[in-house]
């Protein structure tokens, strides 16, 4: 399909509604890239196998295009006027096909329009458009119209039918010789010359719309996509006209007026085909070499016109068709004269040496001889060559046990299909797989074509008689067919390593030879180019390993496939085609098989708590490469994600619950040196008080419990100071008021000194009594007002802390509370000293709760002061009495003392169940395209296929498919080989009229359990189960019955499904591993 067809697919999916630009845009960059390998991939094709469409939508606009109604044997007279043969090719808005003119009795080309589209105006309109464009040219050179009407439904235009093939299909065996390009492209410059002077533009020349016929003559086809030059270069779809590579880079652009120097540009870019072999690619890229970098021999005025016609700068192009093929002419005048003097040269070298001249490289443009349109020739007889011994060495070991286990898995089920029908369950129609036929020996291929092996001998005929000067004849001109033979050997002995090129060329040779002499030295170099081309694939297959080893190391299935599919063509002879299909097929197996090996990866990794390593091992499945793999690598790192966030937050929570109870237990060791410290406080020896503390091991003073130290004797080295400061009695105390035992004092001065220190005392009112009292034994307010005292000349910030800290180890909280505020406004930091006072605040109510039995309440309390306030200096030292009466509460609410293991929780769905195959088309017979068993949508699979892991013993499998009733199906489990060719499984078999569940092995099938169906009318889906656990084996079809067996002889192995009989359609193939689960990781 032309590129413009794809643009018209385009603008139909567009108008429907389905898609957007963007996406119908990539579509369309896809398809180009798809056609710049040759592979015939439309638009329609693309959009399919990408999933922009969906199988609907494609079958709704198949049947709105489709004519193939029109192309029955009881439609032939449809249309008015012509008798249709068939379809010749597809067309962007219906079909090209193949008819007769009645009235004329003359072959035509039928273009019709697709009935469903003529109820669209525009559309038709411009249908109608392009068939009286095309009925306006008559030029040797150029494919016209001769006829536009209307029958019916049905709007159609006639051209005339060209008996040739595309240039594609001739540069498919590699460049053409200089003179048969420059040929080519003078008749194409007379066919832009005439349309130039109607005043149009063809904005599409290209390989595929140069037709050369049998007499040599080129003709340019499609002109009914001629427009005017002032027309648009890119259509309502965004997309530019012509074809990429092919195509002038202002048709792009759709700013400049394109006009026939664009025509121009093509047909340059199609030259630089024609004598490089290679497809130009995008010219604004500056990756385009100049044609003679790629062909070193062409000559310069060749090249430089070809470079002159590729000029970005339409300026800088020729100006018209005319100066063209003005150049063309200069060319092949200059080729010609190298010829003569070439063939000059030759002769006086002949006569000196007496060895005769091999004849000059010049070749007119003689096309290769076809019977219908558009086909290849059939290739001559010859025999085939398998690779040398020596070229065989090198081919890997494995290769012929590769194809040999793919026969017996082939086999291996054919056998089974065998033993179900003797069993009653169908009747196998097909043998699953099998080998090649085998190549005929050369004598009897030779014998089938009607050819001998031996040259026949040549006719005697007499003599003439002698020439007179007067009656010289004129010298006999070579036929055409002749001069391709010639022109052949020529090659193959002018390039001697370009084998496929001469191969090809040396083929069609021996087809025009016919029986001439000349057929024998064809086949004879024929032969020694094969063994040359076997030389040639061996560096190939050795060049396609080392890409292939790269890729599988970076996990790229897809793109490695893709190489075993770009592997030339022309080398695919022999064994090396095997080589390449059994690569392909390898590497397609293992592809599947790492997507699996990653999915468990990714379950593993979620069990060991390793969440980011499990979702990359998912996000890794879609760099394989394969487009179905990476829709469901995308689902499973949809899933994988959620889980590992959920994951994270539980292992987070019992991180934190383990953190808590090694923070409890580390603390609770510094309850008796607590216990000490307090016992010194009790006494109000501070000093002795800090002593202890500082007498605490090293080994307590880590983590939390040295934070909890540290705090308790920076604070006992203040209170310290200030105690000592108390007991020598401050002088701004005296004469100061003092309350004590309710009645009022006046401090009158200090005796003693240490724990004897005593407070004099003297009564305010007129008894005038004195009071001695030792100042240690004073209640705590009193020593409050005397700390008051002692830190009257100290910054307020600092005094007040001091004070407040002594209100705390003597139980004043409130007095604590104000001094602490006022310590704060000072600026000091006295966050922890207030922690302090909350935390006796909720020790205090968690132990009154515990005692009064308010278990709830009491377990909240104790679980805050153990866990917030647990460096909290009473905190530590209750530590003891409030984990035990923590344990008391969860003991009376009848929870556990310490919280569960954090086991990982189990699995999604959607991460449990695995995609073994999406929605495939599986056949008796292998798909046409190999790259639509990985690419395509439906993929196109052959019958068998393995799928899963060797070690899957515990699994259930479902399926769901659609088939006819009659087709057969085989869905197998635990599949195994034992020894090679021998395999064993266990099956369930869903065939006419019955469902066996069994088990295959070297003794052969043995039924463990069956039961009949209903009998069905019409295709249906169809739903299995088929679940294996341990010994257990059971097997549902839809909603019946489900059939159950034990049985021990098999213990793991691969999933298998088959088709036997004929196609079905799979919708789904999905496995559910049972894996052993691993111990949760134990608490630390």
């Amino acid at each position: 399909m032309r590129a413009e067809d794809d643009a018209l697919v385009a603008e139909l999916v567009l108008r429907k509604g389905w898609l957007d630009s963007a996406r119908v845009r990539r579509a369309v960059e896809l398809s180009e890239a798809a056609r710049a390998l040759d592979l015939e991939q439309g638009l329609l094709h693309v959009l399919v196998q990408k999933g922009f469409l969906s199988d609907q939508q494609a079958r709704e606009l198949t049947g709105e295009l489709s004519l193939e109604p029109l192309a029955r044997p009881e439609n032939c007279r449809a249309i008015a006027g012509y008798h249709v043969r068939g379809q010749l090719e597809a067309w962007g808005l219906g079909a090209v096909l193949d008819a007769q003119q009645l009235s004329m009795d003359r072959p035509v080309a039928l273009k019709v329009m697709a009935p469903a589209l003529t109820r669209d105006p525009g559309l038709l309109e411009r249908f109608l458009l392009e068939g009286r464009t095309a009925g306006q040219v008559s030029h040797p050179n150029v494919v016209g119209a001769i006829d536009l009407g209307r029958c019916g439904d049905y709007c159609y235009y006639a051209t005339e039918k060209v008996e040739g093939q595309p240039l594609r299909a001739l540069l498919r065996g590699g460049p053409l010789p200089v003179a048969m390009a420059l040929d080519l492209a003078r008749q194409a410059a007379q066919a832009l010359a005439h349309i130039h002077d109607l005043g149009l533009t063809h904005r599409d020349v290209q390989p595929d719309n140069l037709l050369l016929t049998g007499e040599g003559v080129v003709r340019l086809r499609n002109i009914g996509a001629t427009r005017l030059p002032g027309d648009p270069s890119v259509q309502r779809t965004g997309i530019p006209l012509g074809t990429p590579g092919y195509s002038a880079p202002e048709l792009a652009a759709n700013g400049a007026r394109a006009d026939i120097r664009a025509d121009l540009y093509s047909l340059g870019a199609t030259l630089y085909h024609a004598v490089t072999g290679q497809r130009p690619g995008d010219p604004t890229s500056g990756a385009v070499p100049p044609p003679s970098a790629l062909r070193p021999e062409l000559p310069g005025p060749v090249s430089g016109m070809i470079w002159r016609l590729m000029a970005l700068d339409p300026t800088k192009r020729f100006p018209d068709p005319a100066a063209l093929l003005g150049a063309i002419e200069d060319a092949q005048a200059a080729l010609r004269a190298a010829a003569s003097l070439a063939t000059a040269v030759a002769e006086t070298r002949q006569e000196q040496s007496g060895v005769p001249a091999p004849p000059p490289e010049i070749a007119p443009l003689i096309p290769v001889p076809t019977g219908a349109a558009g086909l290849e020739p059939e290739p001559a007889a010859v025999p085939s060559i398998s690779p040398p011994e020596q070229v065989a060495a090198r081919v890997p070991a494995g290769a012929g046990r590769r194809r040999l286990a793919q026969v017996a898995w082939a086999s291996a089920f054919a056998s089974l299909a065998a033993a179900l029908a003797v069993a009653g369950v169908w009747a196998a129609r097909t043998r699953l797989g099998g080998l090649a036929k085998a190549p005929k020996p050369p004598d009897a291929e030779q014998a089938a074509n009607g050819r001998s092996t031996q040259p026949e001998p040549p006719k005697q005929t007499p003599s003439p008689p002698p020439l007179t000067p007067s009656a010289r004849p004129e010298p006999e001109t070579p036929s055409p067919l002749m001069r391709l033979a010639e022109d052949a050997l020529a090659f193959d002995r002018a390039n001697p390593e370009s084998h496929a090129e001469a191969l090809l060329l040396l083929r069609r040779g021996l087809l025009a030879a016919g029986d001439s002499p000349l057929a024998l030295k064809l086949q004879a170099r024929l032969l020694a180019r094969q063994q040359g081309l076997s030389g040639q694939a061996n560096g190939a297959y050795t060049e396609l390993s080392n890409r292939l080893a790269a890729l599988r190391a970076e996990g790229r299935f897809g793109a490695a496939l893709q190489a075993c599919h770009a592997f030339p063509e022309p080398l695919r002879v022999g064994a090396w085609g095997d080589l390449v299909a059994a690569r392909f097929a390898e590497l397609l197996e293992e592809g599947e098989r790492h997507y699996l090996t990653l999915a468990a990866k990714g379950a593993r990794a979620f069990q060991e708590e390793r969440p980011d390593e499990a979702v990359n091992a998912y996000k890794a499945i879609s760099d394989i490469g394969l487009p179905w793999l990476s829709r469901a690598g995308g689902v499973l790192v949809t899933a994988a994600s959620a889980y590992a966030e959920e994951q994270k937050q539980r292992m987070a929570e019992a991180a934190a619950r383990r953190a808590v109870l090694d923070r409890r237990r580390s603390l609770g060791g510094l309850a008796k040196h607590f216990a000490a410290v307090y016992e010194e406080i009790k006494k109000r020896d501070y000093a002795k008080a800090l002593e202890v503390c500082q007498a605490v091991p090293d080994s307590f003073r880590d983590g939390d419990r040295g934070k909890a130290l540290a705090a308790l004797e920076g604070r006992l080295a203040l209170v310290a100071r200030l105690w000592e400061a108390v007991l020598k009695g401050p002088p701004s105390a005296i004469g100061q008021a003092f309350s004590l035992h309710g009645t009022e004092w006046v401090i009158d001065g200090f005796a003693g000194s240490g724990l004897n220190a005593q407070l004099v005392l003297r009564s305010s009112d007129a008894r005038d009594r004195t009071l001695r009292q030792l100042i240690w034994r004073l209640p705590g307010q009193q020593l409050a007002r005397l700390a008051e005292c002692a830190v009257a000349r100290e910054p307020a910030g600092t005094g007040d802390l001091k004070v407040a800290l002594l209100c705390l180890f003597e139980g004043e909280a409130a007095r604590a509370r104000q001094k602490l505020q006022e310590a704060e406004k000072a600026g000091q930091d006295v966050a922890a000293h207030l922690d302090e006072l909350e935390a006796e605040s909720v020790v205090a109510g968690a132990l009154a709760a515990h005692r009064q039995g308010r278990w709830a309440e009491a377990r909240k309390l104790i679980e805050t002061a153990l866990d917030r306030f647990g460096t909290a200096a009473p905190t530590v030292l209750s530590h003891r009495v409030l984990s035990s009466a923590l344990g008391d509460c969860l003991a009376r609410l009848g929870e556990p003392k310490e919280p569960a293991s954090a086991a990982p929780a189990e699995l999604p769905e959607a991460l449990q169940w695995l995609t073994l195959l999406p929605e495939t088309r599986l056949s008796p017979l292998s798909p046409p395209n190999p790259l639509d068993a990985a690419f395509a949508s439906p993929l196109q699979r052959r019958s068998p296929v393995r799928l899963g892991l060797d070690g899957w013993s515990d699994v259930t499998l479902s399926l769901r498919w659609t088939a006819e009733p009659a087709a057969g199906l085989v869905l197998a489990a635990r599949v195994a080989e034992p020894q090679p060719g021998q395999f064993q499984y266990y099956y369930v078999a869903v065939g006419e009229g019955q469902v066996t569940l069994g088990r295959n092995d070297a003794g052969g099938a043995k039924t463990l359990a069956s039961k009949p169906l209903a009998a069905a009318s019409g295709a249906g889906a169809r739903r299995l189960v088929f679940s294996l656990v341990g010994a257990s084996l059971s097997a549902t079809l839809d909603d019946g019955p489900t059939l159950t067996a034990a049985d021990t002889a098999l213990a793991s192995g691969r999933v298998a499904l088959a088709a036997p009989s004929a196609p079905v359609l799979v919708r789904e193939l999905l496995a559910r591993p049972i894996a052993a689960r691993r111990p949760a990781a134990k608490e630390r």
